[in-house]
């Protein structure tokens, strides 16, 4: 019998939750994209131990990730860990505003996280993200 098991997680803590100036010191402009905070990324480093004890002596086939930073930041931190690369798969992201969220593409995500899997083609394309509409907008 095949033992199959999938794991799913949220990002780990995002930086504008403990830095309000946060969007002044980093590199882009894109303000629904924070990066993870310091506590974000102890969290991430927790989730790939956690995982990579339960996984123990098993293979891990697939880490799929949302394009936003704090998503790709902390699959990668587990990636580091368990030996895989991430796929980006912007089907899985959330869209909460009136605008389709400012994306990294793949080639700029893996400059800065190196294990990103660039011959992965995604189910849906970032550009082919609904737009979401609230309160009445």
């Amino acid at each position: 019998m095949n033992n199959s098991h999938v794991f799913l997680t949220r990002h780990g803590a995002r930086v504008d939750t403990e830095d309000q100036q946060w969007l002044r010191k980093c590199s882009h402009n894109r303000s629904d994209d924070p990066h993870l905070s310091s506590a974000g990324r102890k969290g991430a480093l927790e989730l790939a131990a956690e995982i990579k004890r339960q996984v123990d002596g098993c293979t891990v086939a697939h880490i799929v990730s949302s394009p936003y930073v704090r998503c790709v930041e902390t699959a990668h931190i587990v990636a580091e860990v368990i030996g895989v690369d991430v796929k980006i798969e912007p089907g899985i992201a959330e869209v909460n505003s009136s605008r389709t969220p400012g994306f990294l593409d793949v080639v700029e995500l893996q400059r800065q996280y190196p294990l990103i899997d660039t011959t992965y083609t995604p189910i849906m394309a970032s550009g082919d993200l609904p737009r979401e509409y609230s309160d009445g907008a």
